[in-house]
C-alpha cells in the first residue's frame, strides 16, 4: 500500500551527508517535500538512523531512515522542505523543475 502524501520527483543528484556524524556521499534517487530515497555506494543504513543532507548553499535537511533495502534507504524529513531546498535536491536532473 502506497503511503506517500506527495508525488516524488526523480533526481540523481550526488550529495554529501552525515550518517550520523560520519561524512558519506549518497545519490538522491527521488525526492518530495516530505522525504527522499537515497542510495549509498558502500554502506547500508538501519531504520531509525538520522541522516543530515548537506545542500550546496550550506543548509542542512535532517531526516530519519524509515525503510532500507540493500544500500538504498527511504528518508522522512523532520519538516517539509521549501521549494528552494527541493530544487537543490533535484538540480542535477535536466528534467526537473
Amino acid at each position: 500500500m502506497e503511503r506517500r502524501s506527495r508525488s516524488r520527483v526523480q533526481s540523481g543528484v550526488t550529495i554529501q551527508c552525515r550518517v550520523p556524524a560520519s561524512p558519506v556521499e549518497a545519490t538522491v534517487q527521488n525526492v518530495s517535500a516530505d522525504g527522499c530515497m537515497i542510495a549509498f555506494g558502500d554502506r547500508m543504513l538501519k531504520r531509525g538512523t538520522t541522516v543530515i543532507l548537506e545542500l550546496a548553499d550550506g543548509k542542512h535537511v535532517v531526516g530519519l531512515v524509515v525503510w532500507t533495502e540493500l544500500k538504498t534507504a527511504g528518508v522522512k524529513f523532520e519538516a517539509a522542505v521549501s521549494a528552494a531546498d527541493l530544487a537543490a535536491l533535484t538540480s542535477n536532473n535536466p528534467g526537473a523543475g
